[in-house]
């Protein structure tokens, strides 16, 4: 498992404040979204005045508490074999005596499951703050989103790739490499029958992301190739190619 601990929130820096949803600066009393929610509730909408206060109004915010969301920032080989993440929260609960908000701290474990995409939600119901004394808590939902890699890019279940291929290699045959996600070397054979020209692609069939909801299955993984040229040639070299290559 990983022991990483993901501070989720606290009294001074709080996540939750760039969604309108965290504890006020002093740390105490209802969060910004309860009292902006408030203050609607007294003040009406215009065309239905006691829209706000009517009691099935009120009884269905009691039923549906609010909900808080975390990013949660994955790399792409936890993304690719599935991690499990041990997450440090820090909520705010109200304290009845007092009417002040307390933090409290708890450690949420995530299972990631291989192959789950940038905008899966992960929700732990109650888990948030409470935004009013006796009320109940917000549920927490934290938000995948993708590291960007510096090998791959990835749309749906599908991996795309640039691999650089030499020259010659490209003309006569040969093999280019790439390491996957999960460690693995991946060899892509360069047939000599069909060089390969700057920018083509191949599809790798089954080497791309797991299908999370498909197990055993994946996507294909794109390559494209990046063909190396020579930086320089000698005189003689540019003549043996003359002869060598077609002119058209």
């Amino acid at each position: 498992a990983d022991e990483e601990m993901f501070q989720a929130g606290d009294v001074r820096t709080d996540p939750f404040a760039a969604f309108g949803m965290g504890s006020n600066d002093a740390g105490s009393g209802p969060s910004s979204f309860y009292q902006h929610s408030a203050q609607q509730r007294q003040q009406g909408r215009p065309g239905s005045a006691d829209a706000w206060g009517s009691p099935r109004y009120q009884q269905q915010q009691q039923q549906q508490p609010a909900v808080q969301s975390v990013p949660l920032v994955l790399s792409l080989e936890e993304l690719y074999k599935g991690a499990v993440k041990r997450l440090k929260v820090t909520r705010h609960v109200m304290d009845a005596a007092s009417g002040k908000s307390l933090p409290v701290q708890e450690v949420l474990e995530v299972n990631i499951k291989p192959g789950w995409k940038e905008g899966t939600k992960i929700t732990f119901s109650g888990k948030g703050d409470e935004l009013a004394p006796g009320g109940p808590a917000a549920d927490l939902v934290f938000v995948i989103k993708q590291q960007p890699h510096p090998t791959f890019t990835r749309t749906g279940n599908d991996l795309h790739a640039t691999v650089k291929l030499p020259l010659v290699a490209a003309l006569t045959g040969g093999s280019a490499s790439l390491q996957m996600p999960d460690g693995r070397t991946l060899a892509l054979p360069v047939s000599a029958a069909q060089p390969v020209s700057h920018g083509s692609t191949r599809v790798v069939a089954g080497e791309g992301m797991p299908i999370s909801k498909q197990p055993g299955r994946r996507g294909d993984l794109h390559v494209k190739f990046e063909v190396l040229f020579p930086r320089q040639l000698s005189q003689q070299q540019k003549e043996q190619l003359r002869h060598i290559l077609p002119a058209q």
